[in-house]
């Protein structure tokens, strides 16, 4: 077995309530929790399938997968290991009617992001100085990441900045598109206005961890939550 220490042992055998593990790069919170996966599986009988392991990384992802799958047996069930956008876009793709996308939804990337929006600020003659691509797309990315809701007053955001977001998002229901901020959004809303596919997800997981959580991303929050709450 891994080399572990007292409190890494600890958080690998807690059971029962909610644990948040806080520690700096390298200290070994990717080893606990695939430890504790094993742990879980092997010593207290959870269905591989009934564990759901995510992170922020594609890279994360698939160094964790492969390092559960080293330490069990297949025939004990695989568990899911993903980042927050992957299993996010499982689920549209899985209910994409029901948050207003039709089938075969394209996912813009950035480029496709910054030739809309220089379209939209060339139509609303917004200056560059001021309203920059690269600032709208931030900005947008911070609406969708804090599920601020332009369409209610006092949401707090910039009159101009409010009225190129209200055009993009008309331009990707035009298109049948999301972009990256969506994917995490609109299955928020999915999970919000859907019990019905939430009560399938608790149903499915047993017990959630997750690895380099964004504690300041609102929605990322928000999602763990409503994922976690049973």
């Amino acid at each position: 077995m891994t080399s572990i220490n007292k409190k890494q042992k600890l958080a690998i055998h807690h059971y029962g309530t909610p644990l948040l593990i806080i520690a700096g790069a390298g200290s070994g919170k990717t080893t606990v929790i695939t430890l504790k996966i094993q742990h879980l599986i092997q010593e207290m009988g959870f269905p591989g399938d009934s564990i759901l392991a995510i992170t922020f990384t594609n890279k994360a992802a698939n160094e964790m997968q492969e390092r559960v799958m080293q330490l069990i047996n297949r025939e004990e069930g695989v568990p899911k290991v993903s980042t927050f956008h992957a299993f996010c876009l499982e689920c549209l793709f899985l209910y994409y009617g029901r948050v207003g996308l039709e089938k075969n939804f394209i996912i813009l990337d950035t480029s496709d992001q910054k030739r809309i929006l220089k379209r939209i600020s060339e139509a609303l003659g917004l200056s560059d100085t001021q309203y920059s691509i690269p600032f709208l797309m931030q900005q947008i990315e911070t609406i969708k990441n804090n599920l601020i809701q332009i369409d209610r007053a006092g949401h707090g955001v910039d009159t101009k900045v409010a009225d190129v977001f209200t055009r993009y998002e008309a331009e990707l229901k035009k298109l049948n598109a999301i972009d990256f901020g969506d994917m995490l959004k609109k299955t928020h809303e999915l999970f919000k206005q859907n019990p019905d596919i939430l009560e399938r997800i608790h149903s499915q997981y047993k017990y959630i961890l997750v690895d380099e959580y964004q504690d300041t991303n609102v929605v990322q929050y928000q999602l763990v939550y409503l994922i976690a709450r049973k």
